[in-house]
């Protein structure tokens, strides 16, 4: 569902996306983080990128190559 937020750089539909999944318990994995940071890439905000990444460490996620 959020992967074509990236495609428009839609961050603000990408978020809330993913702060739905955490309010429904949804298991955090690292494909899920990877596409909120290309979602953050694509709008150029580097910083939410670089913060997501921080985020999937911080919760034990381990980051894959894409990442």
């Amino acid at each position: 569902m959020m992967k074509p937020c990236g495609k428009d750089g839609d961050m603000a539909t990408a978020f809330a996306l993913y702060e739905e999944a955490v309010a429904k318990g949804v298991s955090m994995h690292a494909d899920l983080f990877n596409t909120l940071i290309v979602v953050c890439t694509q709008a150029k905000d580097f910083e939410a990128a670089e913060s997501i990444f921080n985020v999937m460490r911080d919760k034990g996620v381990k980051p894959k190559r894409a990442s």
